[in-house]
């Protein structure tokens, strides 16, 4: 399986709305990231993302905790919507060789176990369903269902989470879509992106009672 090990800054979207079991944590809460991406002969265009999960917003010193419902969405401009149209394509999805995303984390104290969730992908979606100057939004979800432990540090305080690239926030980062052409199919497309600003930790901090 070819993978791209890319931060937590990659996967990104609507977090679930605040679980009964849980807290979202999500980056880019206030303001979604921004990058640059090269999309095949396309670009360099503007792309948001954020990401989320799920974790209870309180553990007891030294306790260990599960973080679930890891995923996001990676947005694309209404202009690059209207260039698709205009070509003849009509979905966008991961590409069907396993190439896939890891999202790594890293917190500010205690430590996580693993310190990643693999087999991110990005699954099929319409790019005709929207008006020629809408955003597309392309869900990027875990291909299996994703957890990961917290240990608490043995002290009471606040723990930060946050991705583990470099500053920005994560380094430039290339990956596989595949475009859905009307006339002729499936077709392979290469994306490369970079952040255009520092990549903030996930809101809000867990509390270490």
């Amino acid at each position: 399986m070819a993978t791209t090990t890319l931060a937590a800054t990659v996967l990104a979207g609507s977090p679930p709305a605040s679980a009964a079991d849980g807290t979202a944590y999500t980056l880019g809460a206030d303001q979604p990231v921004q990058l640059s991406c090269l999309l095949g002969p396309l670009g360099p265009e503007p792309a948001e993302i954020t990401a989320h999960f799920t974790g209870p917003a309180s553990a007891g010193r030294g306790d260990t905790v599960t973080l679930t419902e890891f995923g996001g969405t990676l947005t694309l401009t209404g202009f690059v919507r209207a260039i698709l149209q205009a070509a003849g394509i009509d979905g966008l999805r991961g590409a069907a060789d396993g190439h896939s995303f890891d999202l790594s984390l890293s917190a500010s104290a205690g430590s996580l176990s693993p310190p990643s969730v693999t087999g991110f992908t990005i699954p099929e979606t319409a790019t005709s369903a929207g008006k020629g100057n809408d955003p597309i939004a392309l869900p990027i979800v875990p291909a299996a269902s994703s957890a990961v432990s917290y240990s608490a540090p043995g002290s009471p305080g606040s723990v930060s989470f946050s991705t583990t690239g470099n500053v920005p926030g994560i380094d430039d980062f290339t990956f596989h879509l595949q475009t859905h052409y009307k006339s002729s199919g499936w077709q392979d497309l290469l994306v490369q992106c970079h952040p255009t600003v520092e990549i903030p930790d996930f809101s809000p901090s867990m509390t270490i009672l």
